[in-house]
């Protein structure tokens, strides 16, 4: 579920019309990249699942601040 909210987000950054600073979409389009990327290694056993609970824990961290 986590990997379809990043895939909407970074969707969402690519369009033209998204009102974000262009600095700000690029870092979630790269975040969305290594979250793509992390999650098949995970699902494949070659990587550990936890960088990927820090990252989402972070964000909401930061969100909710």
């Amino acid at each position: 579920m986590l990997l379809l909210i990043w895939l909407a987000l970074q969707a969402d950054c690519a369009l033209e019309s998204n009102l974000l600073p262009d600095e700000t979409r690029a870092g979630i389009i790269s975040l969305a990249i290594w979250v793509d990327k992390h999650s098949r290694k995970v699902l494949r056993g070659e990587a550990e699942i936890q960088p990927l609970i820090d990252v989402n824990r972070s964000i909401m961290e930061g969100l909710s601040a």
